[in-house]
Parts: structure tokens; C-alpha cells; sequence
């Protein structure tokens, strides 16, 4: 698990169900978020030795408003169309922002956690190997 500066978020890598989740718990600075981006960035990469598609699960409950769309257009970068997505926000304002600005057939928002994970796990399992 890689941990942020302050705790502004986790990133960590469940090579069991295959999924990759990330924790927002504050707004970021620039230097934190590219710090976060980085960690991101390598969490993907270290995953995608293990299975080729994911699954990342996106905890943003603790946002009280999206990243602007060039943070959210530059993390989508690492992502391919096969992976799977699962953003979860607070509100359904957010949650209708994250629609805007997320171009993603990927990448679906929700409220719920449960939710969330029922949809990232309901298909396809990715192929993990076993390590």
C-alpha cells in the first residue's frame, strides 16, 4: 500500500481480486497531486504485471468537488478500454459532474460502495496469475 503525504490518499493493489483502489480523503495541492499521480502511475504498472486488466476502485467520498479535467485527462491516460472503473462520490452533484468531465465508457459513479463493487466485480474477471 502506498500512502500520501498527511494521508491525502492510498493507493494499493489486491492482487487477489485484481483490484487496484485508490483513496482521496482531502482536496490536493498541486504538489500532492503530483506526488498521488506518480503513485497512481506505478500502482498501475506494478497491477498490470499481475493481470493485464483492471479493476480500480476510485474512493472520492471525501471530495467535496471534482479534480479539474486536465488531472482527471491526464490520470485517464494509464487507463485502456478494457479496464473497469468504479468511481465513488458523496452526492449527486458530484456524481453528475463526474459524468461531465469523465469521457470514459470505463468509468462509471456511484454513491454507494456496494454498488460500486458489485458493478467493478459483476463481469469478466480479469485474469490474475497467481503469484
Amino acid at each position: 500500500m502506498h500512502k500520501g503525504p498527511e494521508q491525502h490518499y492510498t493507493v494499493r493493489f489486491d492482487p487477489d481480486s485484481g483490484v487496484l483502489r485508490a483513496t482521496h480523503s482531502a482536496f490536493m495541492s498541486a504538489e500532492i497531486y503530483a506526488q498521488y499521480r506518480d503513485e497512481f502511475a506505478r500502482g498501475i504498472a506494478d497491477a498490470r504485471l499481475t493481470t493485464p486488466i483492471l479493476r480500480i476502485l476510485i474512493d472520492g467520498r471525501e471530495m467535496e468537488e471534482m479534480p479539474p479535467p486536465e488531472r482527471i485527462a491526464e490520470l485517464s491516460k494509464s487507463f485502456i478500454p478494457e479496464d473497469r472503473i468504479a468511481l465513488i462520490v458523496r452526492s449527486s452533484v458530484l456524481k453528475m459532474e463526474a459524468r461531465r468531465v469523465a469521457h470514459s465508457p470505463a468509468l462509471q459513479t456511484f454513491l454507494s460502495e456496494n454498488a460500486a463493487w458489485t458493478w467493478l466485480l459483476a463481469y469478466d474477471t480479469p485474469n490474475v496469475s497467481a503469484a
